[in-house]
């Protein structure tokens, strides 16, 4: 066996065979694959702690939108990349499931 790591992927080796591993960050990745043309959707069930911005607020890539509490842990909802709040889906206090839409939002386009 022989493994071989570039990056996040690691190249495993057996018999004649390779396996690729991808190493992802499941907090990382949830914002950004969440986003989508019909906005940012729940990574997991919890409740809806706090909104932390305004609907038709035009925010940076980063900035915190919601607080969502699973498992007694805080999780904060961030902007995938710059764009525009049109409406939250959601209110403080509301309970939802996995790949409930939290936020409409729209990126920005590239320039």
């Amino acid at each position: 066996m022989t493994v071989i790591g570039s990056g996040d992927d690691q190249y495993v080796f057996i018999d004649g065979e390779c396996h690729v591993l991808s190493r992802i960050d499941p907090l990382q990745g949830a914002a950004t694959a969440a986003a989508g043309p019909a906005g940012l959707a729940s990574p997991m069930p919890g409740r809806v702690i706090a909104l932390l911005a305004e609907a038709g607020a035009q925010v940076a890539k980063g900035t915190p939108l919601l607080l969502l509490e699973a498992m007694k842990i805080e999780h904060t909802i961030v902007a995938p990349g710059a764009g525009t709040i049109r409406a939250f889906r959601v209110a403080a206090g509301e309970q939802v499931a996995e790949g409930i839409e939290l936020v409409d939002f729209v990126l920005a386009a590239a320039t």
